[in-house]
Parts: C-alpha cells; sequence; structure tokens
C-alpha cells in the first residue's frame, strides 16, 4: 500500500485537511474548525456537534499523536518523520526519538506476532502511559522549535548549557519535562539531583533525533520540511 492511500484510513482521517510526503517526512494537517471543514467540505452530512465531539475528547488527540506515527513508522521503512498539525498545535515525532522515548525499535513491530499489540496496548490504549508519552512528544517538539529557531548552538552544547545552569541551581527540570529558569541559587540539592536524573533520560532521546536531524541539515531538506509546517 502507498503511503497517500495509507493515510486515507488513519484516526481522523475524515477530518485531513491536507497530507503530503515531502524528504521522508509525512506532514498531516487536520481541519481546526467546523468551518474550516465545511468551506471545503460542502457537500458533507457531517455536523458541526459531530465534529466538537469527536476531537473534544482530549483521549482522540493523544491517541492520534501518539499511535498514529507508530503506525506510519512500522507500515513504512523509508519514513523518518512525522508532522501532526491538530488543534492549532504541531507535533514533531522522529523514528529516533520514539525509539528512544519507548526503548523499542518501531521498524521490528509486527501484526504478525505480540509485538505490535504489546506497544498498542502500553502506549496507546494504556491512558496513563499515553499521557505520558504524549507529554514527552510535546516537550521533544518544544525543544525543536527552539532548535529551528536559535540553531547557532549544536544540541550537545545546548545541554551543557542546561547542566550548567542546573548545576548553579538556576535551572530545573520538571516531572513532565518542562524546564524552569531563575536566579542562580534558587533551586536546592533535591531539585539538581531530581533535574540530573531527568536531563539523563531525555537527552538521549533528544541527541538521537539531533544527530539525525543534524546530518540531514548539511542539505537543508528535513529542517526546511518541518521549518515550512511549522511556519
Amino acid at each position: 500500500m502507498l503511503i497517500s492511500e495509507y493515510l486515507k484510513i488513519i484516526n481522523g482521517a475524515t477530518f485531513i485537511k491536507n497530507s503530503k510526503v515531502n524528504d521522508n517526512v509525512v506532514l498531516i494537517e487536520y481541519f481546526s474548525s467546523f468551518r474550516d471543514y465545511k468551506d471545503i467540505n460542502k457537500c458533507s452530512s457531517i455536523t458541526e456537534e459531530d465534529f466538537e465531539n469527536y476531537f473534544n475528547s482530549g483521549d482522540k488527540i493523544l491517541k492520534i499523536v501518539v499511535g498514529e506515527p507508530a503506525r506510519i513508522f512500522r507500515e513504512f521503512s523509508n519514513i523518518s518523520a512525522v508532522i501532526i498539525k491538530l488543534q492549532e498545535i504541531s507535533y514533531c515525532i522522529t523514528r529516533a526519538s520514539l525509539g528512544s522515548l519507548t526503548n523499542l525499535n518501531i521498524s521490528d513491530l509486527s501484526t504478525e506476532n505480540e509485538s505490535w499489540r504489546n506497544f498498542a496496548n502500553e502506549h496507546i490504549y494504556n491512558k496513563l502511559n499515553r499521557q505520558k508519552l504524549y507529554s514527552q512528544i510535546n516537550n521533544f517538539t518544544a525543544d525543536l522549535h527552539l532548535r529551528i529557531g536559535h540553531n547557532n548552538l549544536t544540541l550537545d552544547q545546548s545541554l551543557q548549557v542546561l547542566n550548567s545552569k542546573i548545576e548553579k541551581g538556576e535551572a530545573r527540570i520538571l516531572n513532565n519535562g518542562t524546564i524552569e529558569f531563575a536566579a542562580p541559587g534558587t533551586f536546592d540539592e533535591p531539585d539538581k539531583k531530581n533535574s540530573k536524573y531527568s536531563l539523563f533520560f531525555f537527552q538521549g532521546a533528544l541527541r538521537a533525533a539531533g544527530e539525525f536531524i543534524t546530518k540531514k541539515v548539511l542539505d537543508g531538506s528535513l529542517l526546511d520540511s518541518i521549518k515550512d509546517f511549522f511556519e
């Protein structure tokens, strides 16, 4: 099956406004509002209530952001990243980052054995784990936004700066992965310890994706794809 055909049957396919593949990056944009949807689908029998009910459940959004990239990576080995724009929020998921966050090789997952079922049960259908992975994807996307906007530092340099700020007590990483900054000495030793543990956990995923992106940046193709979609 071609990926263009596959995108017609993913979760929420009815509400996809635009999708394309650019340099092995899949771009999926959902309609942001019912009015936006009706402007293009004037003859559709779907009502505004139908549209609102579909996306009003936060679970549906999380299942799309967490589940659909994994399904795409499993089915199409040439796809390196998936970008989803949903409810005016953009999410970037790379094959490397998803593998690092789940400690799995997504390409090895199969419907012919229990590997895909186990992955889906643990990361897509388990509400707590789904929320956790969604938060990590969201945080990774935020980091990528910063790197696109301020790419004068390499990823390693950025991590060194953050580690230095943690040491000085002027930065800490919260349990949800967000970073807080303050005056030197604001955060105490427990904050430092927890932040360093979080940094160690996240830097594997960030480095995996960072090295991949850095390599692609040499010809500008992947970064341009991501930047164009975000903008």
